[in-house]
């Protein structure tokens, strides 16, 4: 069978599901393509949701990454509010909710993570007034209780965990954070982005609270009572809980593919099994640029992972060999970092910590892993260029250079 021919069916309408589709076509693949989407929309962007769309500035029709013509115009058929309950390995066939199958060539998992959620014992599931922020109609029913709820208790001190707490309090509200960890942002290297960004809430008004683990959340008339570990007790009028994701691989354990933190894929994105390919936050992929399995849930990891799936559909060889960036919105500031900071023995700071508008440089033996921006995009562009060179720039370079990271990107 002509490659460009394949029957490809894509579990998962996300970011990694729609990059697949949309790489495929625009490498000139013909064969049919299939989206199995669980949401009741067409693929849509989700960084926006905590920040822009939950403020109100950002309209709905802007969160999806492509309008319906578009499928239409390049035959790729978005089965939306459906789920794959079933593969067959053998027959390679893909069964539904819906009672509709799916025969496929190349299949790819693209099924993203799921929430986290509180323990019973903490909190009865689906108690009203308390949020879980993930898709469209999570935030849209968080909209609404902003009409009557004035004062909020945020669970998770992680970036959804934070990025709310600067939306509501940019709208009036009463902000707490509580995070179990003893900083905020647990998974980020960076003790000095922390710091920074730990203060900026704080000056903001909301209140963070560290080293604090919630026991038991009691629903009272007039809103919530979080009582901490420590016996404390915190009152609002409603809860979001930020505790992080699962990464969803049942689906592809059912097959027998690998897990670990994920599911296990090569540098092509390929797994165990034959002809089965996983991307996005459900993956747990070999990068080059490391020599190893990473795990991502970002949106450039979406986009590069699911790319490289699709080339090698078409029997492109493009390894998955990309530098990881990320960003934050928060109050004014936009926090951007471009490699990883993990296992760095040195850095060094240049800008104004005070103004809001510096860059970190982080090292391991002398050569430059990763670089952490604060309202300074310019820097963040190139050094994403720079890092993505394959001769690591070295701590005696920048020192020579002054840290000017424009002329870094030209040496």
């Amino acid at each position: 069978m002509d490659k460009s021919e394949k029957r490809v069916v894509i579990i998962g309408g996300g970011q990694a599901g729609f990059q697949a589709a949309h790489v495929l076509r625009a490498k000139g693949h013909a064969g049919p393509i299939d989206i199995i989407a669980g949401e009741p929309f067409l693929p849509y962007q989700r960084p926006p949701l905590s920040k822009a769309y939950l403020e109100g500035t950002f309209e709905r029709e802007r969160l999806f990454l492509r309008q319906e013509a578009y499928y239409v115009m390049q035959n790729i058929s978005v089965h939306q509010n459906m789920k794959a309950v079933a593969i067959d390995k053998k027959a390679k066939h893909v069964s539904t909710d819906a009672g509709i199958g799916f025969d496929y060539d190349a299949l790819i998992l693209a099924t993203g993570a799921r929430l986290r959620r509180l323990p019973e014992s903490v909190c009865a599931p689906k108690t009203d007034g308390v949020y879980y922020l993930k898709g469209i109609a999570d935030v849209d029913a968080l909209k609404v209780g902003l009409e009557k709820h004035e004062s909020f208790i945020i669970i998770g001190g992680g970036f959804i965990g934070l990025e709310s707490a600067a939306t509501l309090t940019k709208l009036g509200k009463k902000v707490t954070v509580i995070e179990a960890q003893d900083s905020i942002i647990p998974g980020l290297s960076a003790p000095q982005m922390v710091a920074f960004l730990e203060s900026l809430h704080r000056d903001k008004g909301a209140k963070i609270l560290t080293g604090a683990m919630v026991a038991s959340i009691v629903k009272t008339g007039g809103g919530f009572g979080a009582r901490l570990k420590d016996g404390r007790v915190l009152r609002a009028d409603a809860i979001i809980v930020g505790i992080g994701v699962i990464p969803n691989t049942d689906l592809g354990e059912s097959i027998g593919i690998k897990t670990d933190r994920g599911l296990c894929v090569d540098a092509r994105a390929l797994s165990n099994i034959a002809d089965v390919y996983a991307a996005g936050d459900c993956a747990h992929g070999i990068n080059l640029r490391y020599g190893g399995p990473v795990h991502l849930e970002s949106v450039q990891n979406a986009i590069d992972q699911a790319g490289v799936a699709a080339h090698h559909i078409l029997g492109l060889d493009k390894p998955y060999a990309a530098t990881p960036w990320f960003w934050s919105d928060q109050y004014h500031i936009k926090v951007q970092m471009v490699g990883l900071a993990a296992g760095y023995d040195e850095v060094v700071m240049r800008g104004d910590r005070d103004a809001g508008k510096f860059t970190l440089f982080f090292f391991k033996a002398g050569a430059l892993i990763c670089v952490h921006t604060a309202n300074e995009p310019g820097h963040h562009m190139a050094a994403r260029r720079i890092l993505d060179k394959d001769k690591p720039t070295t701590l005696a370079q920048c020192e020579a250079l002054g840290f000017d990271l424009k002329a870094l990107m030209r040496a």
